[in-house]
């Protein structure tokens, strides 16, 4: 129905003398978003600073093109997948206590001055899953929680600076020895891992710096997973990165 209103709209127009007054008709092709992104997406469209449209788009029209009246001017469009609830005009927001969550996002500048334009929507993995555990039982009765300074992205989709904290949790995970943080994307250092028990903090390790070490790429398009090992008996962190084969050994102070 969407696109047939916007045909007739656009028709309706063409017998104006000057089409530039027009409104441009946005394809876009979504037959590649893919359904373990998510069940739906939130959809964002902006000229400078104004928002000119935005809609939540059921999965069932992921294999579909999708047609929308833009004016023709330059626009910024931002696509949301599993935003669990967080997204909002404003872009992503991460309460305090949460992960992040497994977020895709597309982000593309159009040059809309023009009758028809064109986009395919390529969802990117916005979010690194950190699988942590402690090595031979090493952390019995300890939990594990990561801080940080990003907490969410903004309408743009750019990495919001604020208070972040996570207590890994066992949601999502299927290895028993495993439990599980989400990062946001990260645009600097500040990445702390704790080790608590009960009665609070035991101690702190600079996460960023062991990730950076490793070469992990927080500016790549698709974000690569890691896995974290703790062994308080020999004293070592180490890192793995989803899709490497080397393993990161970093000597700690108990």
């Amino acid at each position: 129905m969407l696109s047939a209103m916007c045909i007739m709209a656009v028709n309706g127009c063409s017998i104006k003398e000057n089409r530039s007054e027009c409104p441009s008709r946005l394809m876009l092709d979504m037959s590649r978003v893919h359904l373990d992104s998510g069940d739906s997406l939130d959809l964002m469209i902006m000229a400078d600073s104004n928002r000119v449209y935005s809609a939540r788009v059921d999965s069932a029209s992921f294999r579909e093109d999708f047609v929308i009246e833009v004016p023709r001017v330059s626009l910024r469009l931002v696509a949301w997948c599993g935003g669990e609830g967080m997204t909002g005009h404003d872009g992503l927001v991460i309460p305090l206590g949460r992960s992040c969550p497994e977020v895709y996002t597309h982000i593309s500048d159009i040059d809309a001055d023009a009758e028809i334009v064109y986009d395919t929507l390529m969802m990117k993995k916005n979010h690194c899953v950190v699988d942590l555990n402690f090595k031979n039982g090493s952390g019995e009765g300890m939990k594990l929680k990561i801080r940080g300074n990003v907490c969410g992205y903004d309408r743009y989709g750019n990495p919001v600076e604020g208070e972040f904290a996570a207590v890994a949790g066992r949601e999502g995970v299927e290895i028993s020895a495993l439990s599980r943080v989400v990062l946001p994307r990260q645009s600097g250092g500040g990445l702390v891992l704790d080790v608590e028990d009960r009665n609070g903090r035991l101690k702190s390790f600079p996460l960023s710096d062991y990730i950076e070490a490793t070469g992990y790429d927080w500016n790549a398009p698709d974000l690569r997973d890691l896995l974290i090992t703790i062994d308080l008996v020999h004293t070592t962190v180490s890192l793995t990165v989803a899709g490497w084969d080397e393993e990161f050994f970093f000597d700690i102070v108990i």
